[in-house]
């Protein structure tokens, strides 16, 4: 990451330029302070250019790293969406699943219940046919005796 700390370029070479003719001013003989100068400007322009360079790179790799995050971003809140989706119809069809097990269940209860009932009747049936049975018994047995006396 390049933290650059002026509005413009043109402020870092007016900078650079200045501390240049400071420095050059006192460590060269005049006639070779403008080679000096020429060379040094070439210099500061060519890493002015790389600096640039530098600066458009960082902020083009910084725009596709943003849009891969959107990417990303979005691709998480589909996914959290269609998770939520499948556990919603999961806990529907369990929902049903339990509503047929309750039904079942209570069918059965009414059919033994029926057959309970069924049954008992039967066995009523049975026991005041026995009982009419045996009291027709009793009678001609009673009549029998009065007979046989």
């Amino acid at each position: 990451i390049i933290k650059v700390y002026f509005q413009t370029f043109d402020e870092i070479i007016i900078l650079i330029r200045a501390r240049c003719r400071t420095c050059s001013s006192h460590l060269f003989p005049s006639f070779f302070n403008s080679t000096h100068q020429d060379i040094h400007r070439k210099r500061m322009e060519k890493d002015l250019t790389e600096l640039q360079t530098l600066i458009e790179a960082h902020f083009e790799q910084r725009k596709k790293e943003e849009e891969e995050l959107i990417g990303l971003k979005d691709r998480i809140e589909r996914r959290r969406s269609e998770r939520a989706e499948q556990q919603r119809v999961r806990a529907e069809k369990e929902r049903d699943r339990q509503t047929r097990i309750v039904e079942e269940r209570q069918r059965k209860e009414d059919e033994e219940a029926k057959k309970r009932a069924d049954d008992e009747a039967k066995k009523k049936k049975v026991l005041s046919n026995m009982g009419a049975n045996f009291g027709g018994f009793l009678a001609k047995v009673s009549k029998l005796e009065v007979f046989m006396k």
